[in-house]
C-alpha cells in the first residue's frame, strides 16, 4: 500500500506514493536476484522476459511487488512475476537516493538510475526519473520518465 502523500517513504527501494496502478504478471529471467520494490524492465537478451533494471537501463516498466533469491527453489528457471505498472500519467513514486547530494534546487530534474532500487542525482546518460518532490536528502518523489504525461523534454535512450 502506497505511503500518505507526502509522508517520507517508510520503505525501501519504488513504493507508489500516487496515482492509478495495475498489478500485471510477467515473465522474469532466470538467474536473476531482486528485491521487491525494484524497478524491471524487457531483458534486452531475452526476447519476452523482463529483468532487473540498472544504471543503463533508461526506460522501465514498473516496479516488481516480491523478492526473488538465489537460495529460491525456482531461482534458475524463469518464472511469472507480479509487477506494479502506471495506468495513468504522471505517476509518483517514493524512491531512495543513493549517490550525490539532492537539495531542494534538483526537483524537476531528470535523472538516472544508481541500481534498480536507487536513483544518482548527477547521472544524465540514461534519464529514468523525473523529480517532483523534496522531501528530505535521502528520499523525494518522482515519476518514471516513460510515464509523463507532461513535463521537460526527453532526449533518446536506449
Amino acid at each position: 500500500m502506497a505511503n500518505p502523500t507526502d509522508s517520507v517513504n517508510n520503505v525501501q527501494n519504488f513504493e507508489r506514493a500516487k496515482g492509478v496502478t495495475e498489478i500485471v504478471e510477467v515473465l522474469f529471467s532466470a538467474s536473476v536476484a531482486v528485491e521487491e520494490g525494484s524497478l524491471v524492465y524487457p531483458n534486452p537478451s531475452a526476447a519476452g522476459q523482463y529483468t532487473k533494471a540498472d544504471a543503463t537501463a533508461g526506460w522501465n516498466f514498473g516496479v516488481i511487488r516480491q523478492t526473488i533469491a538465489s537460495t529460491d527453489d525456482d531461482y534458475a528457471s524463469t518464472k511469472t512475476v507480479k509487477v506494479e505498472v502506471p495506468r495513468e500519467n504522471n505517476v509518483e513514486w517514493f524512491f531512495t537516493v543513493w549517490s550525490g547530494t539532492f537539495t531542494q534546487a534538483d526537483e524537476g530534474k531528470l535523472v538516472d538510475l544508481a541500481d534498480e532500487k536507487s536513483v544518482a542525482v548527477d547521472g544524465t546518460t540514461a534519464p529514468t526519473f523525473w523529480i517532483t518532490k523534496y522531501i528530505s536528502a535521502t528520499r523525494w518523489k518522482g515519476i518514471l520518465a516513460w510515464n509523463l504525461g507532461s513535463g521537460p523534454a526527453l532526449p533518446a535512450t536506449t
